[in-house]
């Protein structure tokens, strides 16, 4: 017999079945309650996350294309670089899964023009791959064109959810800082991007880059598996990105800035010295690690 509360009956649970049911019918109702345009804040948010996934992208691809390129009678290997972009492109997708939860925006389905973005970026990746083993070599130009196309692709729907998107009201409520669990996970961001930068610009073939990369790439896998036993905790980098505010993503974005250039000039200039390679991700750390005590948003009190 069901109980009653405020005069209204309360469902009873009476099996795995009804269960399963009952939170489909949740899952449904919640997609009718939750606006179909999302607020202004996050769809341009959201526009500059998927247009830095795709200069990560067009990275890499250059990265691939610059495989035999000389300077001074010495090839560059430029390929473990790739691991300074992973950790932003990573870092970024988990943050802004916090920002869609904080915003309460439904999950839209991927688009077919997005679909075509990542078969032409897939594609081309597979194709330079494959030219580093053999006598297959991609120019630096293709890459810039599949970059290009991806822009274009997927940057005119980004625009248009802009355009669509629901201005939030200001609120008067002042802004709060992160709490300790936050600032921890925000820290080891910042180490792992950081330590990804600093093998950049020592010489491939030397013990120190090889002993600097498996330091920074254990560090980096061993953040990423925290990463997935803490995806339910108070460090959970989603947390991180439900509370963050202007001041964080600003940061993010100039470190993302930062990587890209820094690997770019390596492969393909000179100008890119150990000491350079050093100064670029202690500049990362400590601004990601400045931005861990800067106000974020008013909700990362709430919690």
């Amino acid at each position: 017999m069901a109980s009653e509360w405020m005069g209204e009956p309360i469902a009873q649970i009476e099996g795995p079945d009804d269960a399963a049911h009952q939170l489909a019918e949740r899952d449904r109702l919640r997609e009718q309650t939750e606006p179909l345009n999302p607020p202004r804040e996050f769809a341009v948010l959201r526009m500059w996350t998927e247009l830095a996934h795709v200069t990560y992208i067009g990275t890499v691809l250059l990265l691939l294309a610059s495989y035999g390129v000389t300077s001074d009678e010495t090839t560059h290997m430029v390929h473990p670089h790739i691991f300074a972009l992973l950790a932003p492109l990573i870092a970024s997708s988990n943050l802004l899964d916090g920002a869609r939860e904080r915003f309460r925006v439904r999950t839209r389905k991927i688009l077919a023009t997005t679909w075509v973005a990542l078969i032409i970026g897939a594609s081309v990746f597979v194709v330079a791959t494959i030219g580093i083993f053999t006598d297959v070599t991609v120019p630096w130009w293709i890459a810039v064109a599949t970059t290009i196309a991806m822009v274009a692709l997927i940057l005119p729907m980004s625009l248009r959810q802009v355009a669509r998107s629901v201005p939030v009201e200001a609120k008067e409520q002042p802004a709060a800082p992160l709490d300790s669990a936050s600032r921890v996970t925000m820290l080891c961001i910042a180490a792992s991007i950081g330590l990804m930068l600093t093998p950049i610009g020592f010489p491939t073939d030397s013990r120190a880059s090889a002993v600097l990369y498996a330091f920074a790439v254990a560090c980096f896998l061993a953040a990423s598996i925290a990463t997935l036993v803490n995806s339910r905790t108070r460090f959970s980098p989603s947390r991180l990105g439900y509370a963050w505010g202007r001041w964080q993503w600003t940061a993010l974005g100039v470190c993302g800035a930062v990587c890209v250039t820094v690997v770019l000039f390596d492969a393909y200039t000179s100008l890119v010295d150990p000491l350079l390679g050093i100064s670029a991700g202690a500049l990362t750390t400590a601004l990601l690690g400045v931005a861990a005590f800067l106000p974020a948003t008013a909700r990362a009190a709430e919690e």
